[in-house]
């Protein structure tokens, strides 16, 4: 799994991460922008704490080190 160029390893559980929808067009000023912390990832997404109860499933694509 990579998040802007970095493929994740043990040592990213925990860090910081902010999720940019696609819809916001890289505009970080956009209402839908989460910030939250990783807390494990799959062959397919990463999963996120943003605060809320669950730790919905993010597209690696969608995120960016914060």
């Amino acid at each position: 799994m990579i998040i802007q160029g970095k493929t994740l390893d043990e040592s990213d559980v925990g860090r910081n991460v902010r999720y940019v929808p696609g819809h916001a067009n890289g505009d970080l000023s956009h209402s839908d922008i989460e910030d939250g912390r990783i807390t494990s990832w799959n062959e397919v997404n990463v999963f996120v704490d943003y605060g809320h109860c669950s730790h919905p499933a993010t597209n690696p694509k969608d995120l960016i080190w914060g």
